[in-house]
């Protein structure tokens, strides 16, 4: 089931932590189809030095073109029936692939899934929330 997953990451310049982030995923690499890498008109080449992820993709783009189009050029190229996005700076701790992937099979009515994100303290670090207002912000300024 799970070796339906394809990892996008966009990089730009930053090998030294693209290359942390891959070490982070070869845990997983057994159940992962393949690994896409947009090199966002980056000046760097990625060198992969990792023997357990057998597929990756490199993809290229002349000129920086963003993250949100950097992974959309990913997903073009991807052949998972799930993807996962990933930053280039994001280092997986603990990762059950398979738990998540049998929880989006059998639960149909669920399009994504997000795992818990911890900052480099261990602190919970947000990834969703409302809109903003003013009193939001204050309040965020003044607990946070």
């Amino acid at each position: 089931m799970t070796k339906d997953v394809s990892v996008v990451i966009v990089t730009r310049n930053r090998e030294k932590l693209l290359q942390r982030c891959l070490k982070s995923l070869n845990k997983e690499a057994g159940s992962i189809r393949e690994i896409i890498v947009v090199n966002n008109g980056s000046t760097q080449i990625p060198v992969i030095k990792l023997k357990k992820i057998k597929c990756f993709i490199i993809i290229k783009t002349p000129k920086n073109v963003g993250v949100a189009a950097g992974r959309n050029i990913g997903i073009t190229k991807s052949k998972g029936k799930y993807i996962i996005f990933l930053d280039d700076d994001v280092v997986i701790k603990s990762f059950n692939l398979n738990k998540i992937m049998s929880y989006m099979e059998n639960n149909i009515n669920v399009g994504i899934v997000g795992p818990k994100l911890l900052n480099n303290n261990g602190k919970i670090q947000e990834s969703a929330r409302s809109f903003p207002t003013l009193l939001s912000i204050l309040w965020r300024g003044t607990f946070l």
